[in-house]
């Protein structure tokens, strides 16, 4: 933890990453679409018809916009059998990617 906050990571730099996509996206907001995981949590409605809406295929129906909702919601993904014993580059588990610890409680335990 205290490496990827100081900015050490596998693949580079992960702060220095976002803020120039960031930065990009105000720049392109046709070719590149910034989204934050704070705003999905919150209206994940929403920001999928942000995603679909700059894909080029938006929602012609709030009922394929539900199934959409449904079928990628973590639960779903949560217990898909890939996801409960497969795993990536460097044995990383891909059930790691699917933790009930919230950011509050995140914020929380950073303090101390």
């Amino acid at each position: 933890m205290e490496s990827f906050c100081s900015g050490v990571h596998l693949y580079g730099p992960f702060f220095e990453h976002v803020l120039e996509y960031w930065e990009e996206s105000k720049k392109r907001p046709k070719t590149i679409l910034f989204l934050k995981y704070e705003d999905l949590k919150i209206d994940p409605k929403k920001e999928l018809e942000k995603i679909a809406l700059f894909l080029g295929k938006p929602f012609v129906n709030q009922e394929d916009l539900e199934i959409v909702l449904k079928k990628c919601s973590l639960v779903k993904l949560k217990n898909l059998e890939v996801n409960k014993s497969g795993s990536i580059l460097y044995s990383v588990h891909n059930s790691s990617f699917f933790r009930k610890r919230s950011c509050l409680r995140l914020e929380e335990s950073l303090d101390t």
